[in-house]
């Protein structure tokens, strides 16, 4: 019996790893991609160190899944290809697709943020979800549908200032994207979900001028949190869509 796949999109820390453990714990083979194999193999053993990717002698699955390093940059789309390519061509069927891949940077107003800053957040944050779409749809459509969670942010919902102006262009135009490729998609059996994290405790935060104190941290949404509503969102059955999702902490106002 094949084992269900699902594939992440910055998988080796922070949201997406914190998706790629939810969904492995669901009993998926979750392939994991990143631009640091390094941290994408560290991921992935940690996680089978604690009892994820094992399976019993008879070679039925123990209930939990594993992680897959898949190293790849997400604005390349050579290496885009190939992970979709490595996938489409094991026996088994691709379930889920989480693009949690993003960046942020120290400027946050338009006067210091520089063109080629601008370049790049676009380029990671909006470009690279494009490309991940563009290439997996073909093997989801094969399967016969499927799931696509887009993680953008409540920046691509709302222009906020602690996000920055080349953050929250490029949020928007990601959620743009999942909001069309759901309408598009869904008469072939696609579900596109887009999630709106407000304050994650992740790596990203340490790219903020002033970055959180850890009491801070302790209170935003964490990583499983996020991990948690993805596993939640693919049990759902294929007739129910969830476009869109936002989670924030208890303390911070939606405006």
């Amino acid at each position: 019996m094949s084992t269900a796949t699902a594939w992440v999109i910055g998988g080796g820390s922070g949201i997406g790893l914190g998706i790629a453990r939810a969904l492995a714990d669901e009993g998926y083979e979750v392939f994991i991609t990143g631009r640091r194999a390094e941290v994408l193999e560290q991921a992935a053993a940690a996680y089978e160190s604690e009892g994820g990717g094992a399976r019993a002698a008879s070679g039925g699955a123990t209930g939990r899944g594993s992680l897959v390093a898949a190293p790849g940059d997400v604005t390349k789309e050579a290496d885009v290809e190939a992970v979709v390519n490595r996938i489409g061509g094991r026996d088994a069927k691709l379930g889920v697709v989480a693009i949690s891949s993003g960046i942020n940077i120290p400027h946050r107003m338009l006067a210091d943020t520089t063109p080629d800053e601008w370049r790049r957040l676009l380029d990671v944050n909006a470009t690279g979800t494009f490309l991940v779409m563009k290439q997996v749809v073909p093997l989801l459509k094969k399967a016969g549908g499927g799931l696509i969670v887009n993680i953008s942010s409540i920046s691509g919902i709302r222009s906020l200032t602690i996000g920055g102006v080349g953050y929250c262009a490029s949020k928007f135009a990601s959620s743009s994207l999942g909001i069309f490729a759901g309408n598009e998609l869904a008469a072939h059996g696609i579900r596109v979900t887009n999630i709106y994290p407000g304050e994650v405790s992740t790596p990203i935060l340490d790219k903020r001028a002033v970055p959180p104190t850890a009491e801070r941290r302790a209170q935003m949404v964490q990583p499983q949190d996020i991990g948690a509503m993805v596993a939640l969102i693919a049990r759902l059955p294929a007739t129910t869509h969830v476009s869109e999702l936002v989670i924030k902490p208890l303390y911070q106002e939606l405006v």
